[in-house]
């Protein structure tokens, strides 16, 4: 199958910054992009995904629930995806017990503000601890 030019403009942009990610590029039966980057050992992000939807949407996550941060073009992705790689950003989610509240990337030495009962998930790229938020 072939990606659509939407997919194809993305994965252009990326590989030519990362292009040993081309062995992780996938396309799924409709044209679409999935690129999943396993992430290193010691991370608890599982891996990262940059992928375009059937809207010529396109969003990053790591594989844990609810971690899922919607790009406005290439140039944010690009943005995003180094950010994310050089733990100057990480994925939060906000929960209330288990109930999702809302996920957001922060960056190196933020942290955000929660209510009373809720509770932060971090995920960074090469950590698996919260205290980098800290």
């Amino acid at each position: 199958m072939c990606l659509n030019s939407f997919a194809k403009r993305i994965v252009k942009k990326l590989l030519s910054i990362y292009p040993e990610w081309e062995k992780f590029v996938d396309i799924t039966d409709d044209g679409l992009l999935e690129i999943c980057v396993p992430a290193p050992k010691a991370s608890n992000a599982g891996a990262m995904c940059i992928f375009t939807t059937a809207n010529d949407d396109l969003w990053v996550r790591f594989s844990h629930p609810y971690m899922s941060y919607s790009l406005d073009d290439e140039e944010e992705m690009i943005y995003i995806v180094n950010a994310l790689i050089t733990d100057q950003a990480f994925f939060v989610v906000i929960m209330n017990g288990d109930e999702w509240v809302s996920t957001t990337l922060v960056p190196y030495g933020t942290k955000p503000t929660i209510e009373k009962g809720q509770n932060l998930q971090v995920s960074s790229w090469h950590h698996g601890n919260t205290d980098m938020l800290d």
